[in-house]
């Protein structure tokens, strides 16, 4: 089985709408990065969007510095029809009032799961993150988009079956794949 970082375009200078980091809340940021999503307020409805970004609405949008990912409804679609499970799902509006934009997207946090190769990936001690992220696909499951647990890495992962499908629908606007080692 291979396994491929989901990996959102770089949005500075680009048409593609991105969030105000300034503007996110801490504890939004916080459950995101843990996966710790009973913490993430049921009532935010609302994100904001930088005023320097662009126009245009990519279906995916995944800032590894913030790490508050978002699908388009599109994408969401496609996930429900291909029965994606082990996601946190949260309508979110998109919005800079500025000039009237706004769109609907999903919050979408993926579960962390224990299924780094330790062996053979290389993890800086120091920095608790995998450099070389090996996966073990025996202690994946189910799963078809996680994010590792025991390290500090940010990247969302997918499976080669997720890819191919996105990639098949044409659900590439913003984003694209990078493979990973097995």
């Amino acid at each position: 089985m291979k396994y491929y970082v989901m990996k959102a375009y770089s949005t500075t200078a680009s048409d593609y709408i991105y969030l105000d980091n300034y503007k996110i809340p801490n504890d939004l940021k916080t459950a995101c990065c843990h996966s710790d999503f009973q913490y993430v307020d049921k009532n935010l409805s609302v994100l904001k969007l930088a005023e320097e970004s662009g126009s245009e609405f990519p279906d995916f949008i995944y800032d590894e510095f913030n790490e508050v990912p978002l699908i388009s409804c599109r994408l969401k679609t496609l996930f429900d029809g291909l029965d994606i499970r082990n996601l946190f799902y949260q309508r979110i509006k998109v919005e800079r009032k500025s000039d009237h934009i706004s769109e609907n997207y999903w919050l979408a946090i993926p579960l962390r799961i224990d299924c780094l190769d330790y062996e053979n990936s290389e993890i800086d001690d120091l920095m608790n993150e995998a450099s070389l992220i090996v996966i073990n696909p025996d202690n994946v499951g189910n799963y078809e988009i996680f994010k590792l647990a025991n390290v500090f890495n940010s990247q969302i992962i997918v499976t080669e079956r997720l890819k191919n499908k996105v990639e098949e629908e044409g659900f590439l606007e913003g984003f694209g794949f990078i493979e990973i080692n097995v």
